[in-house]
């Protein structure tokens, strides 16, 4: 990474932070990879997409006009995160419009309210699951119906090959259920690869470890130990650390408290059943609000 580039404004020479270009980096090849997805699964992938990116363009021209402007890379990176991160089953107009509404409503109130800020795949990955949840409980299935494509045929190979990496939606997909997410894929090491150039600072080693040991409880939990899924989840969960518009360099102490108070919360989410992704909601609401009442962020 160049550090303290130069950049020529209007009026003169202006000093812009190096993470502006490890955002744009991370966004691209975020697209990229989600382009690959989407061609794949036209025929499940394009409703939804453009429920999200209709309703990311309305959110963010009335943040605007409430003066309460939004990093552009922030939205649009939240909003491709959801999409490859969300269980392929959620992606019904009936859980998708309710869910992207609330979680941009909830974070801008949040954030107003009490300054507390939460990312916004947090909030619409936890409206998902909750919409998910209601619906099934009142007996109606908004669930979609069909199954998504994967041409990487190589993956049982490597999947028996003793390398440490795991597919989580291989398993999944020999029962028939749309269960598992884009991220879940070969994808996921490449794009935690493409974060590791981008930003190359040495703390992300630990963070990166600091997940791991989160799905390794989590796992521990429910009675088994899966190393390989252990880190495919970590790595989702690392990726998502590295989001667009977070201030996890200046904020370390408040990450690392948030890490130790998820350790026994991961532990119990793993007992009780619930899905792993479970460990990146609460972590990331625990970390914004360490961060708000330690360090006034």
């Amino acid at each position: 990474m160049l550090k303290n580039l130069y950049i020529l404004s209007e009026g003169s020479w202006g000093i812009k932070s190096s993470e502006i270009f490890a955002d744009l980096f991370y966004s691209l090849s975020l697209f990229a990879f989600f382009l690959f997805f989407f061609f794949q699964n036209v025929n499940i992938l394009w409703l939804p997409t453009l429920i999200f990116f209709i309703l990311g363009i309305i959110v963010y021209f009335v943040y605007q006009n409430l003066e309460q402007p939004i990093y552009p890379l922030k939205l649009f990176s939240n909003l491709l995160i959801s999409i490859l991160v969300s269980p392929v089953m959620f992606f019904s107009p009936s859980l998708v419009v309710p869910s992207v509404l609330l979680g941009c409503i909830s974070f801008y109130l949040l954030k107003k309210k009490f300054g507390i800020q939460i990312p916004i795949f947090v909030w619409i990955l936890l409206f998902f699951y909750t919409f998910d949840f209601l619906l099934l409980w009142i007996g109606f299935n908004g669930r979609v119906q069909g199954d998504a494509n994967f041409t990487m045929t190589f993956l049982p190979t490597l999947e028996s090959s003793g390398i440490p990496f795991g597919f989580p939606w291989t398993l999944v997909k020999e029962t028939g259920s749309l269960g598992f997410s884009a991220l879940e894929s070969l994808g996921i090491f490449v794009l935690v690869g493409v974060s590791w150039f981008s930003f190359r600072k040495f703390l992300l080693i630990f963070y990166f470890l600091c997940w791991n040991l989160l799905f390794f409880l989590w796992f521990y939990g429910m009675g088994s130990v899966f190393f390989p899924w252990g880190v495919a989840f970590a790595s989702i969960a690392f990726f998502l650390h590295l989001a667009p518009g977070r201030n996890f360099y200046g904020s370390f102490y408040g990450t690392l408290l948030s890490f130790l108070l998820c350790l026994p919360i991961s532990f119990l989410v793993g007992k009780i059943g619930i899905s792993p992704l479970m460990n990146v909601i609460i972590f990331f609401s625990l970390e914004a609000l360490v961060l708000r009442v330690f360090l006034g962020k």
